[in-house]
């Protein structure tokens, strides 16, 4: 079965069996995902309380594991503010051993929250996390909807994941081209944000016409990425 294409615009429903619902130390999560002072003022800052909501396994959702996908925990997020950092989210990330799928709670409502966790290419004890990619806001009392439909728990996890990205993506790309992609993208838009601030501050006409040069080639080299993806 392939990947489902919907947009997350309700409250998932998880399967009961996998219900988990314990708090997680905060103190804790800093330790083993090896935070640095600076991710600790961070985390304390944006973060009320982490909880594990449920616990994704072949045992309670019927769904085959895998090496990439051993099992998926939804992590419940009390936020203190409407917009968490990466680095916040990472550091949750980096302290668990397996996918994360985050569902992050501010003022009676909700939104979900991923990036696409892979093994490295190079060491497979390693893992590589993407970019991140949320739903909308979502009313904590909203309808709910089931978890997509999927043949086994990578699938799953690939479907949570593809469910988050607002920017599009033919179903015929896999999920770690589309995800290159769309970071590629991301990274190339950056760079015009600060080639656009360089030039509003650059007097000399030379110059300036040389950024405009280079602004022209980001432009074009964003257009080409996006092309790969749409």
């Amino acid at each position: 079965m392939s990947e489902s294409c919907c947009r997350i615009n309700k409250k998932l429903k998880f399967p009961k069996a996998a219900k988990f619902d314990k708090i997680i130390a905060k103190e804790k999560i800093l330790k083993n995902g090896k935070a640095v002072a600076a991710v600790k003022r961070l985390f304390k800052n944006e973060i009320d309380r982490v909880r594990c909501l449920y616990e994704l396994t072949a045992a309670n959702t019927n769904l085959p594991s895998s090496k990439s996908v051993p099992k998926i925990l939804v992590i419940r997020i009390d936020s203190k503010t409407a917009k968490l950092s990466r680095k916040t989210l990472q550091a949750i990330d980096k302290a668990f051993g397996t996918p994360l799928f985050f569902e992050v709670h501010y003022k009676k409502r909700l939104h979900y929250a991923a990036c696409y966790r892979r093994r490295s290419e190079n060491d497979k004890t390693k893992w590589v996390f993407s970019d991140y990619f949320e739903s909308e806001w979502i009313d904590e009392n909203a309808p709910t909807a089931a978890m997509p439909i999927s043949h086994n728990l990578k699938s799953l996890y690939h479907s949570l994941i593809r469910n988050l990205i607002t920017e599009g993506g033919s179903r015929d790309i896999l999920l770690p081209e589309l995800v290159n992609s769309i970071e590629k993208v991301r990274r190339l838009e950056r760079e015009t944000d600060g080639l656009l601030s360089r030039i509003k501050k650059e007097k000399q006409f030379n110059r300036k016409v040389e950024l405009n040069s280079l602004l022209n080639k980001l432009k074009s080299e964003i257009e080409t990425a996006r092309r790969a993806f749409i």
